[in-house]
């Protein structure tokens, strides 16, 4: 029974990696070599990672993996991952498993030249971002990105009926985020690494992200955020639950010298707002920037919302 059971496991994994599409991104970049002082680049700005996307889709299974190999992306249209199809039940149609992955946080780099986000990913469910980093462009490069990851429930109207997806299962691992600090970015809330509105069911795993808020998980949005995709929209409803955060570093890089920026909650490595039931925090390492100190949550750093569910089952540290 055993060695039944143990061929069967194997025929399972053999038939999913046979299933599995993998697109290399630069077969889709229209320009550049993939260094920094030349890094890829493509006519929408997506450096061939949205047309990658759009083929990997168009194509059965309809899931699988896009490959960005070593190298420089420039980013300078947010790239679009956001749902796309709907049933009959009222919400989207269950997305295909969806992984971007690169060859390692400090090897295959997004820069972020796009005046707002990097990566959108409302509504979408089974997604998997991993080994890769997205930076800030330098300053001569404007529009300087402000989001790293923007993650939100979605909701769109079809034939005048509206359907809703509550995004699930999003994993987001070895990623590494370095925004600068932006004092008027957002509403002047500041840079912020990720952005998470109502997704739920998540993973952030060993993150290193540099930024003013690096971290949140708002339930009511609370730095007025929306995607910027056409027809699409957010739900009221307002969740943001079972999340779990393990390990990473996370340093906030704003400073006293802010204390006058409109709203933020400064010196904030990891914001929680609102209904986020079941978050767990273990083992993440909170900083803040040139202060040369640091501790595992939620002893430093950590804003914890007056509105934030009293009764939330979470573990932190």
């Amino acid at each position: 029974m055993k060695r039944i059971l143990i061929v069967t496991l194997a025929v399972l994994f053999s038939s999913f990696a046979a299933h599995a599409a993998v697109v290399n991104v630069t077969s889709y970049a229209t320009g550049g070599t993939g260094t920094a002082a030349n890094p890829w680049t493509s006519i929408d700005g997506t450096a061939g990672i949205q047309a990658a996307l759009t083929a990997l889709e168009a194509t059965p299974p309809y899931d699988g993996v896009l490959y960005a190999p070593a190298g420089y992306y420039k980013i300078t249209t947010r790239i679009d991952f956001t749902a796309k199809s709907t049933n009959q039940v009222g919400q989207f149609a269950g997305d295909q498993a969806l992984t971007l992955r690169g060859d390692g946080p400090l090897e295959t780099i997004l820069i972020g030249s796009t005046g707002g986000m990097v990566l959108d990913t409302t509504g979408r469910d089974f997604l998997n971002l991993e080994d890769f980093g997205i930076v800030q462009a330098n300053s001569e490069q404007n529009p300087q990105s402000t989001i790293g990851i923007f993650q939100a429930r979605g909701q769109k109207t079809v034939g005048g009926s509206g359907y809703m997806n509550f995004p699930q299962h999003q994993t987001i691992r070895r990623v590494y985020i370095d925004f600068a600090s932006q004092p008027t970015a957002n509403g002047n809330h500041g840079s912020l690494g990720i952005y998470n509105r109502g997704a739920e069911s998540g993973v952030y795993d060993n993150l290193q992200i540099n930024a003013d808020i690096p971290l949140t998980l708002t339930a009511d949005n609370i730095y007025s955020i929306s995607t910027t995709v056409s027809g699409l929209t957010h739900p009221s409803i307002a969740e943001c639950t079972n999340n779990h955060i393990r390990g990473g570093n996370y340093t906030t890089m704003a400073t006293n010298a802010n204390s006058g920026w409109a709203n933020i909650i400064y010196a904030t490595s990891i914001a929680l707002q609102g209904s986020t039931d079941n978050t767990t925090i273990d083992g993440a390492i909170l900083r803040k920037a040139g202060s040369g100190e640091e501790s595992v949550a939620p002893l430093y750093s950590m804003q914890v919302y007056p509105d934030f569910v009293a009764n939330s089952d979470r573990t932190l540290g």
